[in-house]
């Protein structure tokens, strides 16, 4: 049976992506929401920011890097770069969107530690490549059991390339990624007006990087 997920309803995340391309000093980039029309932000739209333990070098740094944990039973996380001694985010809890830290273009695997477990102790955790490129930005997200080995259940993070196209004004793009381990495929209706935006999208999936618009600052 197909499960109906009216706006912002179920474990469902929304990443807002109408970015805009400017950097702070510290080499992340802003994660306010944006009303569009122009330069615009990454906004998780889940939860709060959290540090970014000694971000790689600004200067030599070509691509962002994002986390969101989604993880509903994990405590805090730590990421680190694979084999890297000093973690890049710490201390991201269930539900938070991290700062974008950068990192040199290519590809780098993730090690997830519980928060505070330090880089002497064994990940529980080492994701896939996640491929960065120039100019680009990766929302990288981290769903599932921590520890299941389990095929519909077992941790993972699942890298997206985010859009970084402007949006009209007035107008924010968004993003769906279902990360409701216990739920199969989900219909997904903004504002419960009876259309639906996305007709199927399996657990563990995304919406296109195309997004959908919305009207900026609306809740339903």
């Amino acid at each position: 049976m197909m499960n109906r997920a009216r706006w912002l309803g179920l474990r469902i995340t929304l990443l807002s992506t109408a970015l805009a391309s400017a950097c702070g000093s510290d080499g992340s980039r802003d994660l306010t929401p944006d009303a569009g029309g122009g330069s615009a932000n990454l906004d998780g739209g889940i939860g709060g920011d959290v540090d970014a333990a000694l971000p790689v070098d600004a200067a030599a740094a070509t691509g962002g890097l994002r986390i969101v944990h989604a993880a509903p039973v994990a405590e805090a996380l730590d990421i680190y770069l694979k084999d890297q001694p000093t973690p890049i985010l710490i201390r991201v809890g269930y539900g938070q969107v991290s700062d974008v830290v950068r990192l040199p273009a290519g590809s780098h695997q993730l090690d997830v530690r519980v928060a505070g477990e330090g880089a002497s102790t064994a990940p529980r955790f080492t994701s896939e490549p996640v491929t960065v490129t120039r100019d680009g930005s990766v929302t990288a997200v981290a769903a599932g059991l921590l520890g299941s080995t389990g095929a519909a259940t077992a941790f993972r993070i699942t890298a997206l390339d985010d859009n970084l196209a402007a949006v009209p004004a007035g107008r924010a793009r968004v993003r769906v990624v279902h990360d409701a381990y216990s739920l199969g495929p989900v219909a997904v209706d903004v504002g419960d007006d009876g259309s639906l935006e996305l007709a199927s999208i399996d657990r563990f999936a995304a919406s296109a990087a195309a997004g959908i618009e919305v009207t900026a600052g609306a809740s339903a």
